[in-house]
């Protein structure tokens, strides 16, 4: 039961949802239909913007919280940070 979670839990992450998508929809396509081509197209074009570190930061930018600039004046006995 626990392999079967993963591998659903795996294939429904954005890279192998679209990249699956896409597949089925080329499939479809030369079968002659040109909505599945267009389909097809439109996913692999949104899992190549979604793979870019541009449009990955601007999610990301959105979700993270400002961070605030350490103050040493506030603790003068630390000699070393460690991140």
């Amino acid at each position: 039961m626990f392999v079967i979670k993963k591998m659903i839990g795996g294939l429904l992450m954005p890279l192998p949802l679209f990249g699956l998508f896409a597949c089925l929809m080329l499939l479809l396509a030369f079968k002659g239909r040109k909505s599945a081509l267009f389909l097809s197209t439109l996913s692999l074009i949104v899992l190549l913007a979604l793979s870019t570190p541009f449009i990955a930061n601007l999610i990301i930018q959105n979700n993270e919280p400002a961070s605030l600039a350490f103050d040493t004046l506030k603790h003068p006995k630390i000699d070393k940070i460690v991140y």
